[in-house]
């Protein structure tokens, strides 16, 4: 008798998402706290049926993503734990999940809450009376309401607390909260450090909403820094992922600043036209300032696309949605994001050929910021700066252009930004119109110098081609001032150089180019292009 060997059947391929929190001290649970869903990811082919504690569960939401099911589920009654069960070609998938209220509501957490309403540091001390699953949102509590320069330390300390009570998600949710804070006040190489804790720790929890957030710091810290291709990789990883999750509103947030990056590398097309798809992304899940989000950076791809083609007709939609952003900023009492909306409404300000009211809105944007640095102040030193520019105030112009390179300098001494670059032609200007024709061509070479790093950063070499075009206008105007001033030789010289550098570049696109193109494509193309020049010739 020949006997039949049983084969075990592999659980389903299953993600489960949507949890507040997950810990991990004596095998993983996930908690869902107040009226929080599970949702499933999962892949493979078969029906899917899902069960909670020995009761069938049906789906409110069933979609395909990337070739997986995105199943939603109602949220189980009652509280306290239960089993999740997910069963597909038959195997079964099981992981325990906890259901409780939010914590935040706990009266020991909202009086601390109260406390650092009053005082962080003696909030901080109420701390420790917190049980540990209470304590990762009492330290929130705290932390949120210390001074904006202090708040990464503070969710470093939230992280490592966490941490020590097993809460994995909250340690990494922490770590990426401290580098949000580090990048918002421009501490970027205390960022940079940050990022690989934070690196750590999302690793560790192995949830994808977590790996999600990190990408999109990540690529926000890149984007300061001006390593624009790493940074648009960062942000479209970020999208990516969040889509694969269901997480809509969230992948329209980082798309939106992917397309940022785009324009901030001179594609403003490309930039516009994902503006326009993304336009009507689902909200669904985001707070509201988040939401607002949205419509800030849309409008400052506007303006920089107003800029860049002399195009006023931008201006009324970036205009309108500025003012709507920084007054949702403002109700919601987010000081911090309404100063950058501020900052975008001076600069359109400057475009609409108003330097008065731009001026004004500097001085608000600063007066609205709670810390001494942010994502706005180099740029608003630069605003300013180009604002006096204008109006041939020189002293004042240096004043400004010269806090926005020495400041962005300090955050990081190997930065490479478009506001460095705008900095140092500006300063030239102003040196050359008093007569310091030695220390403006030097700013220049410095200007040329930073310019040529961007290139290098931006990725291809058509993107590099692409950024150098549009910063060509800037160089020309600082040539235009030397020819204006008589520095005749100087101005040839200068232009010269510039041209070099993007030349250049395109040569090196031209040449990457043609070597896609298999032989017979490449000869025919050359042979083309001799016809073309010999005719020029003519």
């Amino acid at each position: 008798m020949v006997g039949t060997a049983c084969r075990e059947v592999s659980p389903p391929d299953v993600q489960l998402l949507g949890a507040s929190a997950v810990r991990d001290d004596a095998g993983r649970v996930f908690l869902f706290d107040g009226v929080a869903q599970p949702r499933l990811s999962v892949g493979g082919s078969g029906e899917v049926s899902v069960r909670v504690s020995d009761l069938e569960i049906t789906p409110v939401g069933r979609r395909r993503v990337a070739g997986r099911v995105l199943l939603t589920l109602p949220r189980p009654e009652g509280m306290g734990p239960r089993l999740l069960e997910v069963r597909r070609a038959g195997g079964v998938w099981r992981q325990r999940i906890v259901l409780r209220p939010d914590p935040f509501s706990a009266p020991a957490v909202r009086v601390v809450a109260l406390a650092a309403d009053q005082d962080s540091r003696s909030a901080k001390a109420r701390l420790s009376g917190l049980e540990d699953d209470l304590w990762p949102w009492g330290c929130v509590e705290w932390a949120r309401r210390v001074p904006a320069e202090g708040r990464a330390n503070a969710y470093l300390e939230c992280a490592d607390g966490a941490g020590e009570r097993g809460f994995v998600s909250e340690a990494a949710s922490r770590r990426i909260a401290a580098l949000y804070w580090a990048n918002r006040v421009r501490h970027l190489r205390e960022a940079q450090k940050v990022l690989q804790l934070a690196e750590a720790a999302v690793a560790a929890a192995g949830l994808p909403q977590l790996q999600a957030e990190l990408e999109y710091q990540r690529g926000l810290l890149l984007s300061l820094v001006g390593h624009l291709h790493e940074a648009r990789q960062a942000l479209e990883a970020a999208a990516a992922l969040a889509t694969r999750i269901g997480e809509d509103g969230e992948a329209a947030v980082f798309g939106m600043q992917a397309a940022l990056t785009i324009s901030d590398l001179g594609r403003h097309e490309e930039a516009l036209a994902r503006v326009e798809a993304l336009a009507s992304s689902s909200t669904v899940g985001l707070s509201a300032g988040d939401a607002a989000t949205l419509d800030s950076t849309a409008g400052w791809i506007r303006l920089r696309a107003a800029r860049a083609w002399d195009a006023p007709e931008l201006l009324p939609s970036a205009r309108a949605a500025l003012e709507r952003v920084a007054a949702t900023y403002a109700a919601l009492g987010q000081p911090e994001r309404e100063a950058n909306a501020l900052a975008n409404l001076a600069f359109l300000e400057r475009l609409a050929g108003r330097p008065g009211a731009a001026l004004d809105l500097v001085a608000r944007a600063r007066a609205a910021s709670p810390a001494t640095r942010g994502f706005e102040t180099a740029f608003l030193d630069l605003l300013e700066g180009e604002l006096h520019l204008d109006a041939q105030r020189w002293a004042e112009a240096e004043a400004a252009l010269s806090r926005a390179w020495q400041g962005t300098l300090q955050e990081d001494p190997t930065a490479s930004t478009e506001d460095l670059f705008r900095a140092q032609v500006g300063l030239a200007v102003a040196a050359l119109a008093q007569r310091r024709r030695p220390e403006a061509l030097a700013r220049l070479a410095r200007a040329r110098q930073v310019l040529a790093r961007s290139a290098r950063l931006a990725g291809s070499e058509a993107m590099r081609a692409r950024l150098l075009e549009a910063r060509r206008g800037v160089y020309a105007a600082a040539v235009t001032a030397f020819a204006d001033a008589g520095e005749l030789d100087a101005a040839w010289r200068l232009a010269d150089q510039a041209q070099a550098l993007f030349l250049r570049s395109l040569e090196n696109d031209r040449r990457v180019r043609l070597a896609r193109l298999a032989p017979a494509a490449r000869a025919r193309f050359e042979s083309a292009e001799l016809v073309y020049l010999e005719r020029r010739e003519r």
